[in-house]
């Protein structure tokens, strides 16, 4: 039989694996929002300038000829510069993997509210909990491995 102290301590594994869960996915979410946002912004500004570069060095006016072609060679200058940092910050990639450890995380989420889901507290399984935070662990460490690997595969 369970004593009373080991199921005060079950609930506050209970508590603070949801917690956790919870502020993580919050986490994942903020996240996965600035990388998409600054991907995107990444992407436009590169297609704006390219088409504007185009633009620019297809119209012939004499008076603004000089003055044409040297926008046209910054915004060139502007894409290069943009395609140059792009792999180095590579938000699409964050993007992409917030994505994948927030649906990760949705998953534990929904295992652990089916485990809780009519149980009694003195029928929660501490092993069962225990598994549940491993893999809680294991979604953050694979996410920070990647990272990390991402990382240090840059050139």
């Amino acid at each position: 039989m369970a004593k009373i102290n080991d199921k005060v301590e079950i609930e506050e594994k209970v508590n603070f694996l949801r917690e956790y869960i919870d502020i993580s996915i919050a986490d994942m979410k903020k996240h996965r929002k600035e990388n998409r946002r600054k991907a995107s912004i990444v992407k436009v500004t590169t297609l704006v300038f390219s088409s504007l570069a185009t633009i620019l060095l297809g119209i012939q006016l004499k008076e603004t000829d000089t003055l044409l072609k040297n926008a046209a060679f910054v915004f060139s200058a502007s894409v290069t510069l943009l395609n140059a940092l792009e792999p180095f910050f590579n938000f699409r990639s964050l993007w992409i993997e917030h994505e994948q450890g927030l649906a990760q995380m949705y998953r534990l989420q929904n295992d652990f509210d089916f485990y809780l889901a009519g149980r009694k507290k003195e029928e929660i399984d501490e092993d069962k909990i225990e598994k549940l935070r491993e893999r809680y662990e294991e979604i953050w460490n694979n996410l920070n491995q990647n990272y990390i690997n991402y990382r240090k595969s840059e050139k």
